[in-house]
């Protein structure tokens, strides 16, 4: 995390501004992403910063779907959303499939 902040703040004394795409990916043009699968906890931290990447993605067309596990905290969702992952995978990869037939 240290490593994080140490180049956020290189960042911002070079001239970036907070929005920058390089600072805030969700800034950035996001619409040639594919589909987006996010996960988060409803106690973690992280929980705004997903709401809002889900919310610019799809402002920007991308499918996207977000999973809030309730009650759960950063990165402990992780071994009760396998499942999802991989129907969100499977899903990706057959539209994938179709689109290309």
């Amino acid at each position: 995390m240290a490593d994080c902040v140490t180049a956020y703040r290189w960042l911002l004394d070079q001239g970036a501004l907070p929005v920058d795409p390089l600072l805030s990916p969700c800034n950035g043009d996001l619409s040639q992403l594919p589909p987006v699968l996010i996960q988060c906890g409803s106690t973690e931290v992280l929980r705004v910063d997903a709401e809002l990447m889900a919310s610019r993605l799809a402002e920007a067309g991308v499918p996207v779907r977000l999973q809030i596990w309730e009650g759960q905290v950063h990165v402990s969702e992780g071994h009760l959303g396998i499942a999802e992952i991989g129907t969100h995978i499977r899903g990706c990869v057959a539209d994938a499939g179709e689109l290309a037939a």
